[in-house]
């Protein structure tokens, strides 16, 4: 999709990437994962803008992807949203990330999930009936 952005009668005005960034507690060093440093470094070549969010907070993903769709309709380019999270259970049934990354996935595992932080801070904020 980058390769063609800028080739004639192949322009579409613009695409909307989300990229949902769970490297956080993933058991392969960045470093041995790619040879770029972000795994949004793809938009630097067609010099696309690339916004970060924390997947936690669902509002701000929102957010993001509000300000992403309106850049993309103004100005008829690609943008990039990176929604940065973290895998809970690994890659598949056999992967365990806890043997790799001990310290990592003990606070990983004590936190609870985005659904039900989300729920507790609507009820907090009164939004919600139950």
């Amino acid at each position: 999709c980058f390769n063609m952005c800028g080739v004639p009668h192949f322009e579409i005005g613009g695409s909307l990437h989300l990229v949902i960034n769970n490297h956080i507690g993933f058991t392969t060093p960045v470093e041995h994962a790619r040879s770029s440093s972000y795994c949004s470094d793809i938009g630097k070549m067609v010099s696309c803008p690339v916004l970060h969010v924390n997947g936690d907070h669902p509002e701000e993903v929102v957010k993001a992807c509000r300000v992403a769709v309106n850049y993309r309709l103004k100005f008829d380019k690609d943008v990039i949203v990176v929604m940065n999270c973290f895998r809970k259970w690994g890659h598949n049934e056999l992967d365990d990330p806890s043997m790799t990354q001990p310290q990592m996935y003990k606070l990983i595992n004590s936190r609870s999930s985005v659904p039900d932080n989300y729920w507790n801070q609507l009820q907090k904020s009164g939004l919600t009936d139950e």
